[in-house]
């Protein structure tokens, strides 16, 4: 049923400011740009949908590539998206679009509250670097039911793009802070076809050369000084890999999820929606038949949402190894005071440096430094 009414929401709301000429967002469009209307999602009954700057998140879109068509389409069009069957450590609800490029997750009140209050510092800085690696956020929306058939609670939802949005298999992923403690998969994560690992097991780099190296760091460099200009800290570098040289047909979506959770159950297909778990898609891909192309402004996302290694010294110049899909995400952490008295509980046991919860500009500094030394 909510599925049903996130695409009427979603939808309606795209196409309608899809059809403004471009702009640049005035403070009015940050503070007082909230459209609240009540929709109805057929044969369920009637919602209020509550759109937050809806005009300032069509010209983030726009700077990211992405039209108001592609959007509509993707999320609102015949399609049904399709839900994560077992939801993340937070227990909060994840979607996404039939085509596997919008990942839609339902936050709490609170973190609603903060993106907003970040929304227009995020408008800056992803205006002002065109190659950021920070998660790229598209929509914030409340739906409040207002009959029965719909259920009794109120939901927010962000809209991301997903960083895994290629057609390319993801052989290998992983998610990296820069810290030690509690930073290694299990022996039973490991057996998972669709694992995401941690630091304890990238014995490897990021190969892409000296000159884009200084380009890549330069850019993450800014991006975590911009997350602790905020006061952020526990977000995470995303990598995916794709290996040129295997041969592999077997995609699984939820692995291309912003998330390090996966689906057991059996695959429903009903209605509006869909559930996904590893089963389910096993057989089966993202379906991009219908779907229009992202044009990506981003030089670190040229060859299908991704980029190139370079090339082995032994290796043909047209002949690389590898791509990589990178994003920095979780960024709605703030150093609060839940945040704090774990740093000084953890510290009781191991190293300041080596636990995820630290102050942001420890953390930025840790993370840069992380970085720094596993890119080539």
């Amino acid at each position: 049923v909510r599925t049903q009414c996130i695409r009427v929401g979603i939808g309606q709301s795209a196409r309608r400011y899809g059809r403004h000429q471009p702009r640049e967002p005035s403070v009015r469009d940050f503070v007082e740009g909230n459209e609240r209307t009540v929709l109805s999602a057929r044969g369920y009954g009637s919602f209020e949908f509550k759109d937050y700057s809806p005009f300032v998140f069509r010209m983030i879109r726009r700077a990211f590539g992405i039209s108001s068509q592609l959007y509509a389409e993707s999320i609102a069009g015949g399609r049904a998206l399709s839900e994560l069957a077992s939801p993340g450590k937070s227990g909060q609800a994840f979607y996404f679009s039939y085509d596997g490029r919008f990942v839609m997750k339902a936050i709490s009140k609170a973190e609603a509250r903060d993106m907003r209050a970040m929304l227009m510092q995020y408008y800056r800085h992803i205006s002002s670097h065109p190659n950021t690696l920070i998660m790229r956020i598209l929509g914030l929306h409340r739906f409040r039911p207002k009959t029965v058939d719909i259920g009794q609670r109120e939901m927010h939802l962000v809209v991301m793009a997903n960083v895994f949005d290629t057609e390319k298999v993801i052989h290998e992923r992983y998610d990296l802070k820069g810290s030690v403690v509690g930073r290694a998969a299990t022996e039973k994560e490991k057996a998972k076809v669709d694992v995401i690992l941690k630091e304890a097991d990238f014995q490897r780099s990021i190969v892409v050369g000296s000159e884009r190296r200084l380009r890549l760091l330069q850019q993450i460099y800014a991006d975590v000084k911009f997350l602790e200009s905020l006061n952020i800290m526990d977000y995470s570098m995303l990598i995916g890999i794709h290996f040129t040289r295997l041969r592999t047909s077997f995609i699984d979506p939820e692995s291309h999820l912003q998330s390090t959770s996966t689906g057991t159950g059996a695959s429903t297909s009903s209605g509006s929606s869909r559930t996904v778990t590893k089963q389910s898609f096993a057989k089966n891909s993202f379906d991009r038949s219908m779907s229009h192309r992202i044009h990506h402004r981003s030089e670190f996302m040229q060859q299908d949402g991704g980029m190139l290694s370079s090339p082995d010294e032994d290796d043909d110049p047209g002949d690389v190894p590898e791509m990589y899909f990178l994003g920095i995400i979780d960024i709605f952490q703030k150093y609060n005071r839940r945040k704090k008295m774990e740093t000084i509980i953890k510290s009781i046991r191991h190293k300041k440096e080596e636990i995820s919860a630290v102050d942001p500009h420890m953390y930025a500094e840790r993370f840069y430094r992380y970085m720094e030394q596993h890119i080539e």
